[in-house]
């Protein structure tokens, strides 16, 4: 395989996903819902995800920060996604890199894939941390905007929410 990704259990154990191995991914793979409740999507431990999350389970870093605490959503943007404010720039810098060194252990000698859309707003950090980066734009916006919209429209998610 060229590429390696980002899974459900790295990016939620971003921490401990070296050393604690096979044992919590699986009872990550045994506590996941079988689908995705907004797209229907298999959902496993295994599965591709965002890097945003990892960044998220180490502070404060990324835009799913937003997502649990919705009132702070702006600031969250401002901070994680556009890196206006210098602090919250680094911290970001500091995880990611952190976070994709790990991977790169993990997988020696594949490309990493990552699929945070909040990158689209990074590309000069990113650039900037990893001269050598390419990047890749999805047609499939559409498909992602729809999935998201049936995630913030699910009751069960608002229930969530303030």
């Amino acid at each position: 395989m060229q590429f390696a990704f980002a899974s459900v259990y790295e990016s939620l154990m971003p921490w401990t996903f070296l050393g604690m191995g096979r044992f919590l991914r699986n009872v990550l793979d045994k506590a996941l819902p079988a689908t995705r409740p907004m797209d229907n999507v298999k959902m496993t431990a295994d599965a591709p995800k965002e890097e945003e999350f990892a960044l998220a389970c180490m502070g404060n870093g990324s835009l799913v920060t937003g997502y649990f605490f919705p009132r702070d959503l702006g600031r969250v943007f401002n901070d994680a996604v556009l890196l206006n404010d210098a602090k919250s720039k680094r911290q970001w810098q500091l995880h990611l890199h952190y976070f994709m060194r790990k991977l790169t252990v993990k997988y020696p000698g594949r490309s990493l894939l990552m699929k945070s859309p909040a990158n689209t707003a990074r590309v000069k950090e990113i650039r900037n941390c990893s001269p050598d980066a390419r990047f890749i734009s999805s047609i499939a916006i559409l498909t992602v905007y729809a999935s998201n919209l049936r995630l913030h429209q699910d009751p069960a998610q608002q229930a969530l929410l303030p």
